[in-house]
């Protein structure tokens, strides 16, 4: 039986107005022959019948414009097979052209690896260069291996050295057509460079310092505030209470002497000696009156 056939193409220019659009449609297994049939918007095109597993079409295409959908269709006699829906647009480059990296680490947290990404703004059809410094970078070298990926992007994978050390760029034009060519910006690589602290991260991690070290001063006198003002309502506190029971007992002790009419009043000295005066002269008449009636017992004897 025969599989499911893939769609691509290419685009061939010409002249300056006119382009090919060589469309390829290939199954990978099948008895032979096998009938291809090319269809776009589920129109048919053409169609091939041929003894082997692939087969090209050569269709006009209009540069930036839609053209619709392709679909190959592939059928040797006991079964018909179908790709997917492929859009038939053929995009030039445009910029701008950018160059982004990350990297592996090792244990130590040197920096051993870089991948570099290169990829334009706009392209269906792009062919992507390397250069480090004016030296081209072709598929594969001793610290170097080229991947394409297009139409999305181109990727450079690195090995980190003293051989890899320079100004690398990428460039970008149309496959079809190379006249116009853009280069993205350079970006320098250096292993030393790379394992070098930036001055971005030295101040990161000083300002977070300082904002901590801030931030635990701040506490500690807060809480030293806080101790201190506890402290003081307690002072405040017990000094009215205080003051609260002595007002209490002196409110008390001039109720009790004041308003009760029954409690007895101390004499004052000079009552004290009238007092004793009195008693001096009634012990004086008793005397006389106790002479008296002596005298008159002692008379009634004789």
């Amino acid at each position: 039986l025969v599989s499911t056939p893939d769609i691509s193409f290419t685009v061939v220019k010409k002249d300056d107005h006119n382009y090919l659009a060589i469309i390829t449609c290939q199954s990978e297994r099948g008895d032979l022959p096998i009938t291809f049939s090319l269809y776009k918007s589920k129109e048919l095109i053409v169609n091939a019948t041929v003894s082997q597993r692939h087969v090209t079409f050569k269709v006009p295409a209009i540069l930036d414009q839609h053209s619709g959908w392709l679909q190959c269709q592939a059928n040797n006699g006991q079964q018909v097979e179908y790709s997917q829906w492929f859009p038939f647009e053929i995009v030039s480059v445009a910029g701008p052209v950018t160059v982004h990296s990350d990297h592996d680490m090792a244990r130590n947290y040197a920096v051993v690896r870089l991948r570099l990404y290169c990829k334009a703004a706009r392209g269906t059809h792009p062919r992507f260069q390397w250069y480090l410094n004016q030296t081209p970078l072709r598929d594969r070298g001793s610290f170097y291996y080229v991947v394409d990926k297009p139409p999305e992007q181109s990727i450079l994978l690195l090995s980190v050295g003293s051989s890899s050390s320079g100004k690398y760029r990428c460039e970008v034009w149309d496959s079809f057509d190379n006249s116009t060519v853009i280069s993205s910006k350079k970006l320098y690589v250096d292993k030393e460079v790379l394992n070098r602290i930036s001055t971005s991260v030295v101040a990161t991690v000083f300002s977070c310092f300082t904002v901590l070290v801030l931030l635990v001063l701040f506490c500690c006198l807060s809480g030293v505030m806080f101790r201190v003002k506890h402290h003081q309502q307690k002072l405040d506190s017990s000094l009215e209470m205080d003051q609260r029971l002595v007002a209490s007992e002196d409110d008390m002790d001039f109720a009790e002497y004041s308003e009760d009419p029954d409690v007895a009043r101390a004499p004052r000295e000079v009552e004290f000696y009238l007092e004793s005066e009195a008693s001096e002269d009634e012990l004086t008449q008793i005397e006389l009156e106790r002479s008296t009636l002596e005298n008159l017992a002692d008379e009634e004897s004789n």
